[in-house]
């Protein structure tokens, strides 16, 4: 079987885990992710993660990054009151958002060096993989200065 060659049509960055994103034009990937991507992240009351796939609603607030690297939920700054009453709006009482920067914060592997990837993209083929891989791991090699 012939090896795909896959395309990036679209780069999302989500700087808040389970809510809306942004997308990009370009993105910046490193050992630890896109450069912005998943901060932030809800924990309950009982202190576990929350995501949208138990709450949905979630879903209904988009996170951004602001020119200065800041998570920002529908404009405003994650740590404001104001997005504190929608989180426990939206997951219930006691819930809250934790900045969190750890490697582990992906569910998926991150790639293992860094470069910068731009939307419409042609990736090279990967040998043994279908036409829809998932994950996609990229192998870069350190594109240098821009």
């Amino acid at each position: 079987m012939p090896a795909a060659t896959m395309f990036v049509g679209e780069l999302w960055r989500y700087p808040v885990k389970s809510m809306a994103g942004e997308p990009l034009l370009e993105a910046e990937i490193r050992k630890d992710g896109i450069v912005g991507d998943r901060l932030v992240h809800v924990r309950s009351a009982a202190g576990r993660v929350v995501t949208s796939r138990t709450r949905p609603r979630l879903l209904g607030h988009r996170a951004t990054l602001s020119a200065a690297g800041e998570p920002l939920v529908d404009g405003r700054p994650w740590s404001s009151p104001e997005v504190a009453r929608d989180v426990e709006q939206a997951v219930g009482q006691g819930a809250r958002l934790v900045r969190y920067e750890g490697v582990e914060r992906f569910d998926v592997p991150c790639p293992s060096s860094r470069c910068r990837l731009r939307a419409g993209t042609q990736l090279p083929p990967r040998p043994g993989c279908g036409a829809n891989p998932l994950p996609l791991t990229l192998s870069a090699q350190n594109s240098g200065s821009r």
